[in-house]
């Protein structure tokens, strides 16, 4: 009996030896990883914190990212796969891994790229947020046209006009919104981006105000 206690510790520290520092170094890596993107990514930005996107870099965007997407559904379907058995180490280890992948299918700099697909990214929903909503407020116009229009029809009750008059007010102030420009983001690269919309839309597999037009156009003909 005094054998089988003493082993039982013997065991348990063989397990810490193996399976836990396993697991302690999988987290010590997933933070190195972490501290070098966090370096790269200040060496890229100005010193005020902002990064330049270039048509260079837009360039190398557009041919790194399928690259990024394959790898990433790759992994993700690894994650997925992994049993309820796995440690949830090892899934993270999959994603720790993936600069190394990046870096091995010839995106020698992450950093850039994830920086570059978020001032992309950013500046495409700007762009497409922008053009819906100058064509809301160009309908929204032509709406409070038409009912400033009925205020002079002399056969309309002073208390539906005291309606119109007010709903005129509300679509009147409504009209000020406006979007703000995302931050770090220069109208010289927002101009960028809007050269180059359909192709970022047609790469990132979303839509801009001009399909969404033609979409509801088909529909009304339908």
């Amino acid at each position: 009996m005094k054998k089988a206690f003493v082993l039982i510790p013997i065991l348990l520290v063989a397990l810490l030896a193996t399976g836990c520092c396993k697991q302690i170094d999988k987290a010590k890596e997933a933070t190195e990883v972490g501290a070098r993107l966090s370096e790269d990514f200040a060496k890229l930005k100005d010193s005020e914190g902002n990064f330049e996107l270039t048509p260079a870099r837009l360039d190398k965007f557009f041919t790194h990212y399928p690259i990024f997407k394959a790898l990433l559904e790759k992994k993700n379907e690894q994650a997925e796969n992994l049993s309820e058995n796995d440690n949830d180490l090892m899934a993270l280890d999959l994603y720790v891994k993936l600069d190394k992948d990046l870096r091995d299918e010839g995106i020698d700099n992450p950093a850039e790229f994830y920086l570059t697909m978020a001032e992309v990214t950013a500046g495409f929903y700007y762009v497409t947020s922008k053009d819906f909503m100058q064509k809301a407020k160009g309908q929204l116009s032509e709406a409070v046209t038409n009912l400033k229009a009925q205020l002079n029809s002399p056969d309309m009750p002073e208390e539906q006009k005291a309606e119109i008059r007010e709903a005129i007010a509300e679509m009147e102030s409504s009209d000020d919104t406006a979007i703000e420009l995302p931050s770090g983001l220069t109208e010289q690269e927002l101009s960028l981006i809007e050269a180059n919309l359909d192709k970022i839309a047609t790469l990132l597999e979303l839509e801009t105000p001009k399909e969404e037009t033609e979409e509801n156009t088909d529909e009304e003909v339908l």
